[in-house]
């Protein structure tokens, strides 16, 4: 079960949550007393000097490039005059790299407020430019919204992203400059709360629904780590609603209804649920059959990551080896913290090694097609390199 960040002072042994202060240095953490602040000194102080560093740096960049007046390349006053190009121009590199260390500062603190500055900085990021600098933070973002508790936001701009992906394909056939399409229809995110404010949503896009967005052969694989982690969340608390069911018969928390209500009001935990009152009331036959449906699109999500970085998932798992990505750290620590996903995961590593059909249906390899009949003749392989399966096949001709 997940529990959305809350503001808290940052002594260990301290658990109060109101007239808490920032500290006035790096003003991302905070402390109920002047006391506590300065018994947490010893273990702040290395990400709080880091913290006003990166900050001072990145205003200092703010405030230069705001005042560019231009040049032959670079026009003036950049955040207006050159959203949509923005990495496009070498005068703007200082700034985003100050961007990308504030945000890596950030997570080291790990804040409510500093999660809730990261997603503005992705988001603003993403507002200047689609490409280029900016793929770094727009493919994080969604992970710091699942962090805060904001797991539909994240399934929201996920899924947007995946057919953003697919809008840059059809504009670059057509032979438009992707960067320089209209601002309204390519970010849709509203930068002020975070959330989807535009013509193009009309409400609340469903958890549940079919993957049918995701068209392409590689889609990108960070967009479908956020999705695969917000179905297991889904998942945890399908079966955490199923328990609650058999313990509301139990006499014993029957008697003691304030026991109950006290684990009642952790369940569901996502903002989904949580939501939705009619997903919780569902019969055991429906509740089933949507159990299986994410099940289902975990498995899809699972081969489409293993298949475009098969070294992902053992990676996570080791969090070493040549394979392993330091740039990858939050979302490994992600799947670790989350109840249950890394048993998902191991469940379905086991299922590759066994060749299981309920995977194996997802993949795309000409040799798998071809054992489903989707190939009747032409050539045949089963790519070692791209097949998350591995099958080192002998590549033939049917005819």
């Amino acid at each position: 079960m997940t529990t959305p960040l809350q503001s808290r002072c940052e002594f260990p042994s301290c658990d109060k949550f109101e007239n808490l202060q920032a500290c006035e240095y790096c003003q991302y953490v905070f402390y109920c007393s002047r006391e506590h602040r300065r018994s947490h000194l010893s273990q702040h102080k290395e990400t709080c000097t880091e913290l006003a560093t990166a900050c001072s740096r990145y205003r200092a960049e703010y405030r230069k490039l705001k005042r560019f007046s231009g040049n032959r390349k670079c026009p003036s006053q950049p955040f207006k005059n050159a959203i949509g190009r923005f990495t496009e121009f070498h005068e703007t590199q200082d700034y985003r790299n100050a961007k990308r260390t504030v945000v890596e500062v950030l997570l080291k603190a790990g804040t409510k407020e500093a999660l809730e500055a990261c997603v503005e900085h992705g988001l603003e990021m993403h507002r200047l430019c689609w490409n280029g600098a900016s793929v770094w933070l727009r493919n994080q973002t969604p992970l710091y919204m699942i962090m805060l508790g904001r797991d539909q936001d994240a399934y929201d701009f996920s899924k947007w992203l995946f057919m953003d992906d697919e809008d840059r394909d059809i504009y670059s056939k057509d032979a438009i400059h992707y960067s320089r399409r209209d601002l309204e229809d390519l970010v849709p995110f509203n930068l002020v709360n975070g959330t989807l404010d535009s013509e193009i949503w009309e409400s609340v896009q469903d958890p549940f629904e079919p993957l049918d967005f995701i068209r392409k052969k590689i889609p990108n694989e960070y967009y479908c780590l956020s999705m695969i982690l917000i179905k297991i969340m889904l998942l945890q608390d399908m079966k955490d609603l199923e328990n609650m069911r058999v313990l509301e018969k139990l006499p014993v928390l029957q008697k003691n209804q304030e026991i109950f209500d006290l684990i009642q009001d952790q369940i569901p935990s996502t903002e989904v649920f949580r939501r939705d009152t009619a997903l919780r009331t569902l019969d055991k036959e429906d509740f089933d059959d949507l159990r299986d449906l994410l099940d289902q699109h975990i498995n899809r999500l699972f081969v489409i990551i293993g298949g475009d970085r098969f070294h992902f998932w053992t990676a996570m798992l080791k969090r070493g080896g040549p394979e392993y990505r330091p740039s990858d750290e939050a979302w490994y620590k992600m799947f670790e913290k989350l109840p249950g996903a890394s048993q998902v995961i191991q469940s379905r590593l086991e299922m590759a090694r066994q060749g299981d059909q309920r995977l194996l249906k997802f993949c795309d390899c000409s040799y798998q097609k071809y054992q489903r009949g989707e190939i009747s003749k032409g050539f045949v392989s089963c790519n070692a390199q791209r097949c998350f399966f591995g099958r080192k096949m002998e590549s033939y001709w049917i005819g």
